[in-house]
C-alpha cells in the first residue's frame, strides 16, 4: 500500500525507529456506512499485514456479526458511542457529537495508552478535528511521532459556505480547532490545493504533503448480498434498461458540501433532458424530490459496502456532486469507488475544482458547473446522454486508468 509506506516513511525521516505499534485514531470504524470507516479499516488490515500491532481508536460499536465476519482479531480496540445517533442529525448535534466522543476517547486513551511505553506512531484521520484532543492526551507525557490525515479542513468550509455566520461562533471554533495543526508532525492533504492553502494560514509547509485517499470498500466474511440489492434494484435496473434509460448510481452523504439539491434543481428547471433513472444510495431523509418526468430517482438508503461491487456492476455511471463555492478541495470517496470499478463519471462541481481536472485529463465523463450558462450545461448534458452508449467503453476505460494512477493501492 504506496499510502502507507508514504505515511511511514516521512515520520521515520524524523526517527530511526521500527514501527512495532501503531494507533489509528478517527471517528468511524467498520461496520458504519461511510467512507472514511472503510479506508480506516483497510489501513487498519494493511498494517496488521506488515506485523505491526494496531490500536484503534474510534467512535462506533463492535457487535458479535462485526467480529465475526471482519478480521479483527490482532487489533485492540478503544471505543465509544457516546451521543452516536446524534452523528447524522442537526450541525448543532453533531458537534455535539464531535466533541463529546474527542473528550470521551481522550479520558480512556489517557488512562489505557498512557500506560504503554511501546507506542511508535500515532496516525489520526480528520474529520473529527476535535480528535486532536486524543493526540494531545496520548503524548501528555511522552512525545510520540504524529501523522495527521486531512480531509475536511474544518471549519473554514462552514465558513466558505456562509453556513455559520456568526463572528462569536467562528471564532469559538476556530479557537477549538487550531490545536490540530499543533499536535501534527506532519500532515497529509488529499489535493495540492490544500497544501497552498494551509501555507496561507500559517502552517508551515515543510510539514504538509500530499497523500491522495484509498479505497474504502472492504471485504466481509459475509459477503451475501441484500435482498433489496439483489432482486428489487437488479428489477429496477432491468426494466429501466428496457425503456432505453441510462442507469446512474450515486452513493453516500449528500450534504451541503456536496450541494446535491443544486443538481436537483438543475434537473427540475430542465424538462427536455433525454431519459435516465439515478439509483440513490443514501440516507433518504436527507433528498428532495426530482419532479422532472424524464428522469427516474430511485432511493434505496444506505447499505453494507460489501453490496457495493454488485451494484456498480449494475449500472452505466457514478455521480458525483460537490458544493462549487468551496474554497478548500477535496476528492470524495464515492467518486474514488466509481473509478475503481470503471464507471464513466457525471460529476456537477466547479470547472476548477481538484476533481474536475482530474475527469477532464482522463477523459472519463463530463463536469456540469452550474455558474456557467444554463443552455450551455444542457448542451454538455444532453449530449453526454445523447453519445453515451458510443462513447461508454473509451470513458470506462478512462476512468479506470485514473483509478491505477492516482488512488490504487
Amino acid at each position: 500500500m504506496k499510502r502507507l509506506s508514504k505515511i511511514l516513511g516521512c515520520i521515520k525521516l524524523k526517527s530511526s525507529k521500527n514501527f512495532k505499534n501503531i494507533c489509528i485514531i478517527s471517528d468511524s470504524y467498520i461496520p458504519q456506512k461511510i467512507s472514511a470507516a472503510g479506508m480506516i479499516y483497510n489501513l487498519s488490515q494493511n498494517l496488521v499485514d506488515r506485523n505491526i500491532n494496531v490500536t484503534c481508536v474510534f467512535s462506533g460499536s463492535i457487535d458479535e456479526n462485526t467480529q465475526k465476519n471482519y478480521k479483527l482479531d490482532n487489533i485492540d480496540i478503544i471505543k465509544t458511542n457516546v451521543l452516536l445517533s446524534f452523528r447524522n442529525k442537526s450541525l448543532f448535534l453533531r458537534f455535539l457529537f464531535e466533541i463529546t466522543t474527542a473528550i470521551t476517547l481522550a479520558i480512556k486513551c489517557f488512562f489505557y495508552l498512557n500506560k504503554r511505553k511501546d507506542l511508535d506512531l500515532i496516525i489520526w484521520y480528520g474529520p473529527s478535528v476535535f480528535l486532536w484532543m486524543v493526540v494531545k492526551s496520548i503524548n501528555c507525557f511522552k512525545k510520540i511521532p504524529v501523522y495527521y490525515i486531512l480531509r475536511d479542513i474544518f471549519p473554514d468550509w462552514l465558513i466558505s459556505l456562509k453556513i455559520v455566520k456568526n463572528p462569536y461562533i467562528i471564532w469559538l471554533l476556530k479557537k477549538i480547532t487550531d490545536p490540530q495543526y499543533n499536535v501534527s508532525d506532519v500532515i497529509g492533504v488529499e489535493v495540492y490545493g490544500n497544501i497552498s492553502y494551509l501555507s496561507r494560514k500559517k502552517i508551515k509547509t515543510n510539514k504538509i504533503e500530499l497523500l491522495p485517499n484509498w479505497p474504502n470498500i472492504t471485504v466481509s466474511n459475509n459477503s451475501k448480498i441484500d435482498p433489496k440489492v439483489k432482486y428489487d434494484f437488479s428489477n429496477s435496473i432491468v426494466n429501466a434498461k428496457e425503456k432505453n434509460k441510462i442507469t446512474c448510481v450515486y452513493i453516500g452523504n449528500s450534504s451541503v458540501s456536496h450541494d446535491y439539491k443544486s443538481l436537483i434543481e438543475f434537473f427540475n428547471n430542465n424538462q427536455k433532458l433525454l431519459k435516465f433513472q439515478i439509483n440513490i444510495f443514501s440516507k433518504s431523509t436527507e433528498l428532495s424530490t426530482i419532479t422532472n418526468q424524464s428522469i427516474e430517482q430511485k432511493s434505496w438508503g444506505l447499505v453494507e459496502e460489501y453490496n457495493l461491487p454488485f451494484i456498480f456492476s449494475k449500472v452505466e455511471c457514478g455521480l458525483v456532486t460537490l458544493n462549487r463555492y468551496q474554497k478548500t478541495h477535496n476528492i470524495p470517496g464515492k467518486f474514488i469507488s466509481y473509478t475503481q470499478f470503471g464507471l464513466p463519471i457525471i460529476c456537477f462541481a466547479s470547472i476548477k475544482s481538484p476533481l474536475a481536472r482530474l475527469i477532464d485529463k482522463y477523459q472519463c465523463g463530463i463536469v456540469v458547473d452550474l455558474s456557467i450558462g444554463t443552455e450551455q450545461n444542457i448542451k454538455l448534458f444532453s449530449l453526454f446522454l445523447l453519445n453515451f452508449d458510443k462513447n461508454k467503453y473509451y470513458l470506462s476505460k478512462n476512468s479506470l486508468k485514473l483509478f491505477k494512477e492516482n488512488f490504487d493501492t
